[in-house]
C-alpha cells in the first residue's frame, strides 16, 4: 500500500510518454537501514499491525519498482506488492497490514526494481520478531489470561480452552457439545433427545421433566406403570383402547366400545338396558343416564303438640352422580319452603302429611313423604302416648282374660249337665 497513491499513476503515465530509452536507465534502489518498523512495538496474536519501509533512490534517474513483504514462516506473502516511484536522490515510503500468529517470525522486506544494473546487495532486509500468544485478542497474553479463548469459561473449567466455540464435552468423546450431534452419546441425536446431556434418558412421554426410564408414571395419567401392567393397559399410552377416553376415566380401558358404567353394575352404558340401575329401562326412563337423588330420613316426629315448631333438615339427602340442586317442602299439599332446612309450626290438630321433594343437577326429582299428628294433649306428646298405649293394652288384656274365663265356666257347666 503506497503512502502516495499518485506515484503509481505517474508511473503509468510515464510509461506511455517517456522515450523507450528511459527504461534502460540504470541506478540503485536501496532499503534505508532501520526504516522497517512496526506500528505496535508489542506484537500479539490476532491483533493487526502495520509494517512500514522506506526506499531510497541513489541514482540520478527517477526509478520504479515494488516492495514485497514476506513472512518466512510458511512462507507467506503479507499483502500485495507495493509499488514505488522514487525521484532522483529522493525516497518513497510503503506499508502493509499484517495479522500475525503467535510465535517467532522472520519478516523479509525486498525491493524488486524495474530497471537493470540495480545493486541487489542493499535490496533485502530480514527483521526477526516475537509475537505474544493472545488467542482472544484481548491484550492479555495467553500465559496470563484466565480465559484464553475469551468464550466466558475460565481455562480450568473449559474442555477446549483454545476454542472459543467450545467449552464442554459431556460425553468426553473429544467433540465439543456445540459441534457434537449426540452430546451424551446415548445413540439418540440431540434434536430428538429430550435429555441431550443425560445418557440414561432420552424420552419424556408425559413432558413432566422426568425421563421415561425413571418415571413411575410414564404417560402421566395418574395410574402407575406397575398398576397399568397389572391391569393390562399400556403404561406409555393415556388411552390404551383409543376410544378418546383416557384410561384413568375409562371404566373399560381395554374395550373401545365402552367407557362408562353409570350404575357400576359391570355392564357398559352402551350395552346396559338400564343405565342408571333404577329398575326402569332406558326406553321408559325420563332420565336414563342419571342416578336419581335419594331423599333420606329427616326425623319427622309422629306426634306434635299443636302450636309447637319442628325442625326439618334434608342435608342428609344425596345424589350419587351429582349434587342436590333444590329441595322443596310441601305440607298438606302446600309448598311452605324451598331450601334444605326449614322450621314449621303445627297449627291444627289431626293428621298432616309432610313431603320432601329434592331435585338433582340433572333435573330429576324424587319425593319422600312423612306423616305427623297434631294434638292438643301434653300427655300424648311428652311420653304420654306410650303410657296410653300400654294402658289400652292392659285394658284389652284384662277384658280378654275375663271373657275367656266366662267361656270356660259356661263350657264346664254344660259338660256337667250332660
Amino acid at each position: 500500500m503506497k503512502l502516495r497513491a499518485g506515484s503509481l499513476i505517474l508511473i503509468i503515465i510515464s510509461s506511455l510518454t517517456l522515450p523507450l530509452t528511459a527504461f534502460a536507465a540504470t541506478g540503485d534502489l536501496e532499503l534505508v537501514p532501520g526504516s522497517v518498523q512496526f506500528s505496535n512495538p508489542h506484537l500479539s496474536e490476532g491483533r493487526k499491525t502495520r509494517i512500514y519501509s522506506t526506499v531510497k533512490n541513489n541514482s540520478s534517474d527517477d526509478l520504479y519498482g515494488v516492495v514485497r513483504f514476506v513472512d518466512t514462516i510458511g512462507p507467506k506473502q503479507i499483502g500485495t506488492d507495493q509499488p514505488i516511484s522514487a525521484f532522483s536522490r529522493r525516497t518513497d515510503d510503503v506499508f502493509v497490514d499484517w495479522i500475525p500468529s503467535a510465535g517467532e517470525h522472520d519478516i523479509r522486506v525486498q525491493i524488486i526494481p524495474w530497471q537493470n544494473g540495480d545493486n541487489a546487495g542493499n535490496n533485502t532486509t530480514i527483521i526477526h520478531v516475537s509475537v505474544i500468544a493472545d488467542l482472544d485478542g484481548d491484550g492479555v497474553a495467553d500465559g496470563e489470561d484466565t480465559d484464553i479463548d475469551g468464550d466466558g469459561t475460565i481455562n480450568s473449567e473449559d474442555a477446549f480452552p483454545r476454542n472459543p466455540k467450545e467449552w464442554i464435552d459431556t460425553d468426553g468423546d473429544g467433540i465439543g457439545n456445540n459441534a457434537d450431534t449426540d452430546d451424551d452419546n446415548d445413540g439418540v441425536i440431540d434434536t430428538e433427545d429430550a435429555f441431550p446431556l443425560d445418557p440414561k434418558e432420552s424420552k419424556d412421554t408425559d413432558h413432566d421433566g422426568i425421563g421415561d426410564n425413571a418415571d413411575t408414571d410414564i404417560d402421566g395419567d395418574t395410574i402407575s406403570n406397575d398398576v397399568e401392567v397389572k391391569n393390562g393397559t399400556d403404561p406409555k399410552k393415556t388411552d390404551t383402547d383409543g376410544d378418546g377416553v383416557p384410561d384413568n376415566k375409562d371404566a373399560f380401558p381395554l374395550d373401545p366400545k365402552e367407557s362408562k358404567d353409570t350404575d357400576h353394575d359391570g355392564i357398559g352404558d352402551n350395552a346396559d338396558t338400564d343405565i342408571d340401575g333404577d329398575g326402569i329401562t332406558n326406553t321408559q326412563d325420563s332420565f336414563p343416564k342419571n342416578i336419581a337423588p335419594v331423599a333420606n330420613d329427616v326425623n319427622v316426629p309422629f306426634v306434635v303438640k299443636v302450636g309447637d315448631t319442628i325442625h326439618l333438615d334434608a342435608s342428609s339427602s344425596i345424589d350419587p352422580d351429582g349434587k342436590i340442586e333444590t329441595a322443596k317442602w310441601v305440607v298438606d299439599g302446600k309448598t311452605v319452603y324451598k331450601g334444605i332446612a326449614v322450621d314449621i309450626k303445627v297449627e291444627t290438630p289431626g293428621s298432616h302429611q309432610v313431603e320432601l321433594q329434592i331435585t338433582d343437577n340433572n333435573g330429576e326429582t324424587k319425593t319422600k313423604s312423612f306423616n305427623l299428628y297434631g294434638t292438643a294433649s301434653v300427655l300424648l306428646t311428652q311420653g304420654g302416648l306410650l303410657a296410653a298405649a300400654i294402658a289400652l293394652a292392659l285394658l284389652g288384656f284384662f277384658y280378654y282374660i275375663t271373657r275367656a274365663s266366662k267361656r270356660r265356666a259356661k263350657q264346664h257347666k254344660a259338660e256337667h249337665h250332660e
